[in-house]
C-alpha cells in the first residue's frame, strides 16, 4: 500500500514534533513490511493538498490540531474541513492524530466516500516538555523533572504511538477489526508495564501513572468509523480517587491540555 505521512511539528508551538518523530521512526518500519511511505515534513495546506493529489495514497496519516469540523496542518493552517478539500479523503483511509475531528469531520469524510476514518472524540493528552530547554524531549528522553531519561523517552513516545499502532495493525493484516485490536493490545501492554515499572522516586511514580491516564484516556476516545461500522476499542483501566489527584496535579505539570486540539484556538473558516 501506499502511505503518505503528514508530519508536521510547529502549531502553537513545537508541540506537534511529539507525534512527528514517532511517525519517523514507523514510517522505516512500514517501509521494511514492504510498503511505500511517502513522509511530507512540515507541510502547509497547500504541500500537504499538492502531496495528495501527487502521489494518490491509499493512506493518509495526518498529525495536527483539530476541532470537530476541522483538520489543520502546519503553523493551525486549514487543510481539510466539514466544508473544504473533503474530496481529498474519497476512496482513502484516514488516520488523524488530532483533537475532536472524529465527531463530525470523520463521519462527514466517510458520508462523502473515505473509505475508514481513524481518530479521536476527544482531545488527545500526552505527557510533554514545557521548558524551552526540551521541546524534543520526547525522542530525546530529556526532560526537566529527573525522570530518567530511558523511562521519559518510553512513556512519553508511547502515548504517542497509539494511531501508529493501528496504522501498523491494518497494514499488517488488512483488516479493520484486527487493526483496532492491535492498537487495543498494544495499550494494554503499555499499560502493564508501566504499572509495574519501579520508579526510582515520587516524582516517576506520578509520571508513570500519569502516562497511564493518557493512554486509557486516548484509547476510549479513538475510534474508527467506515460506511458499514463503527469500532471503539475502550481499555477501562480502573484508576483510584488518590491516584486521579496526583494526576490532576501533575497534569498542570506536564500534561498538555490543548493537545492537537485546542478547540477554542482552531476555527472553522466559512
Amino acid at each position: 500500500m501506499r502511505v503518505l505521512m503528514l508530519e508536521c511539528e510547529h502549531g502553537v508551538s513545537e508541540e506537534l514534533k511529539y507525534a512527528s518523530c514517532v511517525a519517523r521512526m514507523y514510517a522505516k518500519l512500514f517501509r521494511s513490511m514492504g510498503h511505500e511511505v511517502i513522509e511530507v515534513r512540515r507541510p502547509s495546506a497547500s504541500e500537504a493538498t499538492v502531496a495528495v493529489l501527487v502521489y494518490k495514497p491509499d493512506i493518509i496519516w495526518v498529525v495536527g490540531h483539530g476541532t470537530d469540523e476541522v483538520q489543520t496542518v502546519e503553523n493551525l493552517s486549514e487543510w481539510v474541513s466539514v466544508k473544504k478539500n473533503l474530496d481529498l479523503y474519497a476512496n482513502r483511509i484516514i488516520v488523524a492524530h488530532s483533537c475532536f475531528t472524529a465527531k463530525k469531520l470523520g463521519e462527514e469524510a466517510v458520508k462523502r466516500g473515505a473509505r475508514a476514518y481513524f481518530g479521536f472524540l476527544d482531545a488527545f493528552y500526552y505527557p510533554w516538555c514545557v521548558d524551552t530547554e526540551n521541546y524534543n524531549c520526547a525522542c530525546e528522553g530529556r526532560n526537566p523533572w529527573g525522570v530518567s531519561e530511558a523511562l521519559w523517552y518510553r512513556l512519553v513516545t508511547g502515548v504517542q504511538e497509539i494511531s501508529l499502532k493501528f496504522l501498523e495493525g491494518y497494514l499488517k493484516y488488512n483488516d479493520f477489526g484486527k487493526a483496532m485490536e492491535y492498537m487495543r493490545s498494544y495499550a494494554e501492554e503499555f499499560v502493564e508495564w508501566a504499572l509495574r515499572y519501579p520508579a526510582r522516586s515520587p516524582v516517576e511514580e506520578s509520571v508513570i501513572r500519569t502516562a497511564v491516564w493518557c493512554v486509557d484516556h486516548d484509547v476510549d476516545n479513538a475510534v474508527l468509523l467506515t460506511p458499514e461500522e463503527r469500532f471503539t476499542t475502550p481499555l477501562g483501566v480502573s484508576l483510584s480517587t488518590s491516584f486521579l489527584l496526583v494526576v490532576a496535579i501533575i497534569l498542570l505539570l506536564v500534561v498538555s491540555i490543548i493537545l492537537f486540539g485546542g478547540g477554542s484556538r482552531v476555527r472553522s473558516k466559512s
